[in-house]
């Protein structure tokens, strides 16, 4: 089942199918009113604008941004161009890593990099701490808006900047096109005789499958027990992915059972399907537990793996360590008009024994901290440390260590923040 869990295929349930004919800004107003009123899940609920209230917003997102219900955080547009770059084709124009800012530092930094991307070949490593850009102190970042959409914001596809470190190094990034890897670092963790799998997992796109087959198959012939796997930064994408990676873990376990229920507006609510298990592929590791690190930053189909495992038809442990996710329950078909496409919240999911109201998130079993100086995979980290504890001693870790925490805002915005991607 190929739509996705937050993104676009295509809207089946919308009158508009002749939607803005001219492109003008008008006409595509219209046509995200139009949508937010017919297919959205709580179009019941949607504010009735005249023509002219209509009119009256800037363009069709400032429009989106007052119709969309207060518990929704999510709806949004995007360009037709960067939804299939990224969720079909798996690439990106940009500088590949994820920048936050350090509001103790007055820095900013990256809490992942993508591999082989123009910021991995630079040498920016997760953890460093940028001191300025050409020259440019952070904080003008910090207090400028538009020295903020100039770097961060705003599509300019031949930007290059110079980055100074805090150990006084200077690097240099063009934004360039690049392959994006979903799975930013794999190994083999061997503890008192166990072997322990570890996995980052970032974005459910239509390249994921191959790579985590790939990933799987290591993780089967080298005969590992345990699985961490880390979905702290993922945002989300493809339902059949999640499903996928939720089969790999749960094998046999699963197989046939309930993973995904959906539930559309009253309206389109002859839609409402339920999804299966398929058949376990030969590498799945049918594991009787799996443990998965979280961050208010793994969102949807992250959420959908957790949620779908952890159902009592499924006889699979979850052990969450870390911190709540983002609570977001439902999600989008999607519609292309002219060079865009809007993905409206259009279905709530829930897992085989009916449950999905997560709106706070899924609170984790394990308390721990997202530790950013320290780089994927260091035992040490205290995110990964809190797991291994666990699978040691059957236990969490006590919470009364003193929790790494750095205050952080987030500097990027929409697609791009959800995703983790610059």
């Amino acid at each position: 089942m190929r739509y996705i869990f937050f993104l676009f295929i295509t809207l089946l349930y919308t009158s508009c199918d002749n939607c803005c004919d001219s492109c003008s800004e008008e006409s595509k107003k219209q046509f995200v009113y139009d949508v937010m009123h017919d297919s959205y899940l709580w179009a019941d609920e949607t504010p009735i604008l005249s023509e002219q209230n209509i009119s009256e917003y800037k363009d069709d997102e400032a429009l989106l941004k007052t119709l969309r219900h207060e518990t929704d955080r999510f709806s949004y547009i995007m360009t037709k161009k960067d939804h299939d770059d990224f969720f079909e084709a798996g690439i990106s124009i940009g500088f590949g890593f994820y920048p936050i800012y350090d509001l103790e530092a007055e820095n900013i930094m990256p809490i992942l990099v993508y591999p082989d991307s123009p910021a991995d070949r630079a040498g920016l490593k997760r953890g460093d701490l940028i001191e300025s850009i050409d020259g440019i102190k952070i904080l003008d970042f910090y207090n400028s808006e538009t020295l903020h959409k100039k770097y961060f914001v705003e599509d300019e596809e031949n930007l290059t900047m110079t980055l100074k470190l805090r150990d006084q190094r200077e690097l240099t990034l063009s934004k360039e096109e690049f392959s994006l890897k979903t799975v930013l670092h794999q190994s083999i963790i061997e503890q008192n005789s166990t072997k322990i799998g570890y996995l980052v997992f970032q974005s459910f796109i239509g390249t994921s499958e191959k790579e985590l087959e790939q990933s799987f198959n290591i993780f089967k012939e080298e005969g590992i027990t345990e699985l961490v796997l880390d979905l702290r930064y993922n945002g989300g994408g493809y339902v059949y992915i999640a499903n996928y990676l939720a089969l790999l873990i749960g094998g046999d376990r699963v197989q046939g059972t309930i993973f995904n229920q959906t539930q559309y507006n009253e309206k389109y609510s002859h839609y409402n399907e339920v999804e299966y298990f398929e058949q376990a592929p030969q590498n799945a590791l049918n594991l009787s537990r799996v443990f998965i690190i979280t961050t208010d930053s793994s969102c949807s189909a992250s959420e959908l793996v957790i949620n779908a495992l952890k159902a009592n038809s499924n006889s699979v442990e979850v052990i969450q360590v870390g911190s709540a996710t983002c609570g977001k329950p439902y999600g989008m078909r999607g519609k292309e008009y002219c060079d865009k496409v809007i993905l409206p919240v259009q279905f709530r999911s829930v897992n085989g024994d009916g449950e999905g109201d997560y709106i706070d998130g899924i609170a984790p079993t394990c308390v721990s901290s997202d530790d950013y100086i320290r780089d994927f995979g260091n035992i040490d980290e205290d995110s990964l440390s809190s797991a291994l504890f666990y699978i040691e001693n059957n236990q969490c870790q006590k919470v009364d260590r003193a929790l790494k925490s750095i205050k952080r805002t987030e500097i990027l915005t929409g697609f791009r923040k959800m995703y983790g991607i610059y």
